[in-house]
C-alpha cells in the first residue's frame, strides 16, 4: 500500500513538473510596459516592434503610433495614441482614445473621450464624450455627449446630450440641450432644450423650456417659455408662455400665455391673450382676451374679452365681453355684453346686454337689455328686460320695457313708451302719441293705452 502511494506521487511530479513553478510565478506582479523618454518616428512601426509609452516628447514626420503619451506630441503628418495626457500638436491629424489636455491640428482632431480642448481642425473635431471645449472645426464639430462648448465652423453636432454652449456660423444640432445654441443659419434640438436658441435663420426644438429668438422663424413641439421671431412662430402642441412678433403669424395648439403681433394669431385652446393679429386672431376656445386689428374669431367658446376688430368680433359661445367690432360683434350664445358693433351686434341667445350697434342690435332670446341709436333698431324674438333705441321690435313676447320712437311687439308684459307703440296683445301700459293694442276694446288711443290681460 505504501509502495503504491509513493509510485503515484512520483508519476504526478513526472507529468506536471511546471505546476509548482506556475503557481509561484502567478504571485509576481506583471512586468511594466516598456516606455521611452523620447520617440522619433518617420512612419508607423507598430507592426514590426511593440508600441511603447512616451513619457516626454514624441516627434513624428508622417505617421506614428504610441501606446500612451504623457507629455508632448509634435508632428507634420498624422499621429495616433491610445491615451494622451498632455498636448497633441500636428499639422494633419490627431487621434487618441482618451485625451486629458489639448488636441491642436490642421485637418482633423479625433478622440473618444476628451477632458480638455480640441482646437483648430479645418475639417472636423470629433469626440465621443467631451468635457471642455471644441473650437475651430471649420466644417464640423461633433460630439456624442458634451459638457462645455462647441465653437465655430459650419456645423456643430451633439448627437445626444449637450450641457453648455453651441456657437456656429452655419447650424447647431443636438438631441437634448441644457444651455445655449447660437447660430448664423439655424438651431435644432431633437429632444429637450432647456435654455436659449438664437439664430439669424430658424430655430427648432421638440421640447423647449426657455427662449427661441430668430429672424426667420421658430418652431417647437412643446414650449414653456418664449418664442420671438420676425416671420413666424409655430408650436405644434402646447405653449406655456408667449409667442411674440411673428410677422406672418403665431400659431399654437394649446396656449397658456399670450400671442402678440403678426398677420394672424392662431391657437386651438387659449388661456391668456391674443394681441395684434392684423388679419385675425383666431382660437377654438379662449379663456382670456383677443385684441385685434381686422378681426377676432373664437370658434367655440370665449370666456373673457374680444376687443377692437375693424371688421368683426366672432364667438360661438361668449361668456364675457365683445367690444368694438368695426362691422359686427357676433356670438351664438352670449353671457355678458356686446358693445359698440359698428354696424350691428348679433347674437342668438343673450344673457346680458347688446349696446350701441349703429344699425341694429339683434338677438333671438334676450335676458337683459338692447340699448342703442341703431337706425334699424333693436330686434329680438323674445325679451326679458329692456329695449332702448330709435326703433324696437320683438317678434314674439317681451316681459319688461320698450323705450324708443317706434316700439313693436307681438305680446307685451310691461310698458311701451315712445312716439308710436304697437302690440297685438298686452298686459301692461302704453304711453305715447299713438298707442295701438290690436286685441283691446279700444285698439287705438292717443297719449296712453292699457290692457290688463291677454
Amino acid at each position: 500500500m505504501r509502495g503504491n502511494l509513493l509510485a503515484s506521487i512520483g508519476i504526478a511530479i513526472f507529468l506536471f513538473p511546471s505546476a509548482g513553478l506556475a503557481a509561484r510565478q502567478s504571485l509576481k506582479p506583471p512586468p511594466a510596459h516598456p516606455w521611452t523618454l523620447l520617440q522619433l518616428s518617420l512612419a508607423d512601426s507598430s507592426r514590426f516592434t511593440p508600441a511603447k509609452d512616451v513619457r516626454g516628447l514624441r516627434l513624428s514626420l508622417f505617421n506614428a503610433y504610441s501606446r500612451d503619451i504623457y507629455g508632448l506630441d509634435l508632428g507634420l503628418g498624422a499621429a495616433r495614441a491610445r491615451d494622451v495626457r498632455g498636448l497633441q500638436l500636428l499639422l494633419a491629424a490627431n487621434s487618441s482614445r482618451k485625451l486629458d489636455g489639448l488636441q491642436l491640428a490642421g485637418i482633423i482632431n479625433s478622440a473618444e473621450e476628451v477632458r480638455g480642448l480640441q482646437l483648430g481642425a479645418i475639417i472636423s473635431n470629433n469626440a465621443r464624450d467631451l468635457s471642455g471645449l471644441q473650437a475651430g472645426g471649420v466644417i464640423y464639430n461633433q460630439a456624442r455627449n458634451l459638457t462645455g462648448i462647441q465653437l465655430g465652423g459650419l456645423v456643430n453636432h451633439t448627437r445626444e446630450k449637450l450641457r453648455g454652449l453651441q456657437v456656429a456660423i452655419g447650424g447647431n444640432k443636438s438631441r437634448d440641450l441644457s444651455g445655449i445654441q447660437l447660430a448664423g443659419v439655424g438651431n435644432s434640438a431633437d429632444g429637450k432644450l432647456i435654455g436659449l436658441q438664437l439664430a439669424l435663420g430658424a430655430n427648432g426644438a421638440r421640447g423647449l423650456s426657455g427662449v427661441q429668438l430668430a429672424i426667420l422663424g421658430n418652431g417647437a413641439r412643446n414650449l414653456q417659455g418664449l418664442q420671438i421671431g420676425s416671420l413666424i412662430n409655430f408650436c405644434e402642441e402646447d405653449v406655456q408662455g408667449f409667442q411674440l412678433g411673428g410677422l406672418l403669424g403665431n400659431k399654437a395648439r394649446d396656449l397658456e400665455g399670450g400671442q402678440l403681433g403678426g398677420l394672424f394669431n392662431e391657437a386651438r385652446n387659449l388661456s391668456g391673450g391674443q394681441i395684434g393679429g392684423i388679419l385675425r386672431n383666431q382660437a377654438r376656445r379662449v379663456r382670456g382676451f383677443q385684441l385685434g386689428v381686422l378681426g377676432n374669431a373664437v370658434e367655440k367658446s370665449l370666456g373673457g374679452l374680444q376687443l377692437g376688430g375693424i371688421f368683426f368680433n366672432h364667438a360661438g359661445e361668449a361668456s364675457g365681453l365683445q367690444l368694438g367690432g368695426g362691422i359686427a360683434n357676433i356670438a351664438r350664445n352670449l353671457k355678458g355684453a356686446q358693445i359698440g358693433g359698428g354696424i350691428f351686434n348679433l347674437a342668438r341667445d343673450v344673457d346680458g346686454a347688446q349696446i350701441g350697434g349703429l344699425f341694429r342690435n339683434q338677438a333671438h332670446d334676450l335676458d337683459g337689455a338692447q340699448i342703442g341709436i341703431a337706425l334699424l333698431g333693436n330686434k329680438a324674438r323674445r325679451v326679458r328686460g329692456l329695449q332702448l333705441g330709435t326703433a324696437n321690435s320683438v317678434s314674439d313676447e317681451i316681459s319688461g320695457m320698450q323705450l324708443g320712437l317706434l316700439n313693436l311687439a307681438a305680446k307685451v308684459r310691461g310698458v311701451q313708451i315712445g312716439l308710436i307703440n304697437y302690440c297685438e296683445r298686452m298686459k301692461g301700459l302704453q304711453i305715447g302719441a299713438i298707442n295701438i293694442i290690436s286685441s283691446a276694446w279700444a285698439p287705438v288711443l292717443p297719449l296712453a293705452n292699457a290692457s290688463l290681460s291677454f
